[in-house]
């Protein structure tokens, strides 16, 4: 089944969706096809109260998978950037930035905020990367620069290393209080 979502204005958000932004939900599709063409297609899923899988609830998967679309789109940004195609590199950066976003909070056990209130809710998170607003804003104001793509490669690099870490530590808890 297909379905077609006005993005309500809490998620409208430059430079993810605009007032006249559709999102088309294939129920067919795998959880990757349809995280890689439509940003926060999970939350709006929830929020308008449609039964589809929670990837925060699953978060050691989805962020496997959200994390080896990242590694495949670094390569190809590099590529843009090494000819200084800004043009190019501007489309996969706002994807890999969503991408981001949703990892940091996904990996928290959450789902992305309303995105007009998600850096206040940043101090909440528990696994982040430092500085993570003021970083994500640099990132979101200009995508398709170079330092944007530096930092954006800092920012995933920091958030997994972090992550595996806790993740490693939950496991260890679990193993000695069996």
């Amino acid at each position: 089944m297909i379905h077609e979502l006005a993005v309500p204005k809490e998620l409208q958000s430059t430079p993810f969706y605009s007032e006249k932004s559709v999102i088309v939900f294939n129920e067919n599709f795998s959880f990757e096809k349809n995280i890689q063409e439509q940003p926060f297609l999970y939350e709006l899923l929830a929020q308008q109260k449609i039964e589809a899988y929670k990837p925060w609830a699953d978060h050691e998967q989805s962020i496997e998978i959200l994390f080896q679309n990242w590694t495949g789109a670094e390569q190809v940004l590099n590529d843009y950037y090494k000819v200084r195609d800004r043009k190019k590199a501007r489309k996969p950066m706002i994807e890999q930035l969503s991408g981001l976003i949703q990892i940091i909070y996904w990996g928290n056990g959450l789902p992305v905020p309303i995105l007009d209130d998600w850096q206040k809710k940043t101090d909440d998170l528990s696994i982040k990367p430092v500085n993570i607003t003021e970083r994500i804003s640099f990132i979101n104001d200009t995508p398709d620069h170079y330092h944007s793509f530096i930092q954006l490669s800092q920012l995933f690099a920091e958030f997994i290393k972090q992550y595996k870490v806790t993740i490693s530590l939950e496991k260890n808890r679990k193993r000695i209080f069996e």
